[in-house]
């Protein structure tokens, strides 16, 4: 026998990249595999940091909503979705680093919650100003953000009383996400069908391949009635699986 130990052979870069699995159409076959593709250049570059990466989604966002004031739709819809995939990136970097802060997580979050609010109240006010006759518009973009503020609440208050009943005991099934699944090429097609298929959950990522097709078909107003629709639906259900979740809570001890 052999006296010479062998070590495991560590994660390659990519692999390492390859820290969160996306479970929403957009962001699986767009936004994650961009924002890996350009984050593996730079991932050890220290002045790159997170916050950084934050700070530029943010830039693009805002541009993204000057140019829909300027009537440059086309802009802004790629602007917008560059928006989205350095906003994955941020995150990605944290986790292969392994240099996540509490603030990080609060500017990102927060980022997050006025981008969307602002461009989609733009959204309303630039689909009403198209169609005068049709006020409800400004209304439908209000409920949407509406929607989205009280959902994300509740998954915080959620989890805040998680965290003083179990602690820092992990959510079930929340490790699954880093893990990095080695596929066959038959089970990339599946994955790939499937990431089709999730095209009508509507998730929150989803928002910006929808707001991009609008505004490149130029019907805002469609798109607005289609999201509001689906996200106050989503959020009904949403809002009583978050009440089953306190209910259980209830009935751990301590």
């Amino acid at each position: 026998m052999s006296d010479v130990q062998t070590q495991p052979v560590p994660p390659s870069k990519f692999t390492r990249l390859r820290n969160w699995q996306s479970h929403d159409f957009w962001a699986r076959l767009f936004a994650r595999p961009l924002a890996i593709a350009l984050l593996y250049p730079v991932a050890d570059v220290p002045w790159v940091t997170p916050n950084l990466l934050t700070s530029v989604a943010n830039l693009f966002m805002a541009g993204g909503i000057a140019c829909l004031w300027l009537d440059q739709w086309i802009w802004a819809a790629v602007l917008l979705n560059l928006h989205l995939v350095f906003d994955n990136m941020d995150g990605t970097l944290a986790r292969y680093r392994d240099c996540g802060t509490r603030f990080g997580f609060y500017y990102d979050k927060i980022s997050d919650y006025l981008g969307i609010s602002a461009m989609f109240l733009s959204l309303g006010w630039l689909a009403y100003r198209a169609q005068p006759d049709d006020p409800h518009l400004i209304v439908v973009a209000a409920v949407l953000v509406i929607a989205e503020t009280i959902g994300g609440y509740s998954k915080w208050l959620v989890e805040t009383q998680r965290l003083r009943v179990q602690g820092n005991a992990p959510v079930p099934g929340a490790a699954d996400r880093h893990k990095v699944p080695q596929r066959t090429a038959g089970q990339w097609v599946v994955w790939f069908f499937d990431s089709l298929l999730r095209i009508f959950l509507f998730e929150e990522v989803d928002y910006f391949f929808w707001v991009g097709i609008a505004l490149i078909v130029g019907r805002l107003d469609w798109m607005l009635y289609l999201l509001a629709g689906t996200r106050v639906a989503g959020l009904l259900g949403t809002l009583v699986w978050r009440g089953v979740q306190m209910r259980r809570l209830d009935q751990k001890p301590g």
